[in-house]
């Protein structure tokens, strides 16, 4: 999956984009949790604390999330 964007509260979070939603999401191993927002969304900012805590509960038993969308 891509790195993080630099300086991002979610660094520990992949991101994915239309180039490669496909095989990051689609064609992965395990589960993926992907959470959709854009950096201008306050709701989506808010809820981010939320997806990093599932991300570190999937460790080994899914991909820790990938951030999707404008952010």
């Amino acid at each position: 999956m891509p790195t993080p964007f630099p300086g991002d509260p979610m660094a520990n979070i992949p991101t994915t984009s239309d180039a490669t939603f496909e095989a990051d999401v689609l064609h992965a191993d395990l589960p993926v949790l992907v959470d959709f927002g854009a950096e201008w969304c306050h709701p989506c900012k808010q809820l981010d604390p939320i997806v990093e805590e599932l991300a570190a509960e999937l460790t080994g038993r899914g991909t820790g999330g990938a951030r999707g969308g404008s952010r």
